[in-house]
């Protein structure tokens, strides 16, 4: 089982409380906005690209072959 949060801290403890096995994956609209929170709006633009990138790879590997 895959669960995708937003951030709710809460909602991620009494999942592995109920289902220990349960892999998380943070929601890419939201860690994306926190990384472009953090960043000068100058460099919004190449960021999201590098974001997306990232998110859209097939595996680990696929990234590092660029």
């Amino acid at each position: 089982m895959l669960e995708v949060e937003d951030g709710a801290l809460g909602c991620w403890g009494a999942l592995r409380e109920v289902f220990p096995t349960t892999r998380e994956q943070r929601c890419w609209v939201h860690a994306t906005a926190n990384i472009l929170d953090a960043m000068p709006t100058r460099l919004h633009e190449e960021a999201k690209e590098a974001i997306a990138s990232i998110s859209n790879a097939a595996s680990c590997r696929a990234l590092w072959r660029h």
